[in-house]
């Protein structure tokens, strides 16, 4: 089994998994009566597949979020041929970062900093270095991440995280955006339209039993998941450049994946064919972009 670092602040404490694409396996935070919650679907910590990862945990979503079509990235007038992921052909899926060892370059109790440094290959053709940094307290749990353009030309580049939240048909959301892209079936964004009464959390509602995936945009960065009396709701936090927010709750699954993301799906496509909004940005050599997510449990 891949080594496992486990960080503790008084009872809560998270697991991570710098071999497994820097992943965090589990993370539990205090709450009342001196209990410990399960803040995450656990990972299991023996599967150290990483082209066909386990679902739990979260894991870094570098150095782009999603799907980009037919594995074609145009940039910058080219059109560059990726290797597509098997289990999202003939797509690409969540960039490279998650399938790389990460390295350890600062350890504290409650603190932890992975990095990467990635050379270009069939699945991203730019030099990139990348950081996830983790900070624990009692009762939260705040994660950093970033990506740096390594290399001597202009890079297009999106982050987010991945998180995997335990949640139940009862369980009720609340969050505000303004946009929701319509997507096709293999979950590629097509285009931006204000949200309708479907598609719309602002007042608080239940997941259901069925499944879903909708993609967000211009959100404001709060989301909240609560679902009894007796069950501690969770809040999260973005920081202002990842204000696009991604839902994916497979039918019947025991968890929902609430994805903090700088960039809609195939979002450097769309930005290609003159498409505002997808939150595509381009590095220019020696430049970064970062974000950061706060989860606690009230």
């Amino acid at each position: 089994m891949s080594e496992i670092i486990e960080l503790r602040q008084g009872a809560a404490f998270v697991r991570m998994a710098p071999a497994l694409g820097g992943r965090i396996t589990r993370c539990g935070l205090s709450v009342a009566h001196g209990q410990t919650c399960e803040l995450f679907h656990p990972y299991p910590e023996e599967h150290s597949d990483l082209l066909h990862w386990a679902k739990g945990g979260v894991y870094p979503l570098v150095p782009y979020w999603g799907r980009i079509a037919n594995a074609q990235l145009r940039h910058a007038g080219e059109r560059i041929a990726l290797r597509p992921h098997p289990d999202a052909l003939p797509h690409t899926l969540h960039g490279t970062a998650h399938q790389s060892q990460w390295q350890v370059v600062q350890r504290e109790d409650a603190q932890l900093t992975l990095r990467l440094e990635k050379e270009p290959d069939v699945h991203w053709p730019w030099r990139y270095s990348a950081e996830l940094a983790v900070s624990l307290r009692p009762a939260s749990l705040r994660v950093e991440v970033s990506v740096g353009n390594a290399d001597a030309k202009p890079m297009p580049a999106g982050i987010g995280l991945h998180p995997y939240i335990p949640c139940r048909p009862s369980a009720r959301l609340q969050f505000n955006a303004h946009k929701c892209w319509v997507m096709t079936p293999d979950f590629l964004s097509l285009r931006a339209d204000p949200v309708h009464t479907v598609d719309d959390f602002g007042a608080g509602r239940s997941v259901g039993p069925e499944g879903f995936t909708r993609c967000y945009s211009e959100w404001d960065g709060r989301f909240q998941l609560g679902d009894d009396d007796e069950t501690p709701a969770l809040r999260i936090v973005a920081s202002p450049g990842l204000d696009h927010l991604v839902l994916h709750r497979p039918a019947d699954a025991p968890y929902i994946c609430i994805e903090p993301a700088s960039h809609t799906a195939d979002a450097f496509n769309l930005a290609a064919d003159g498409v505002a909004g997808t939150g595509t940005q381009v590095l220019a050599p020696g430049q970064s972009l970062t974000g950061s997510i706060e989860f606690s449990l009230e």
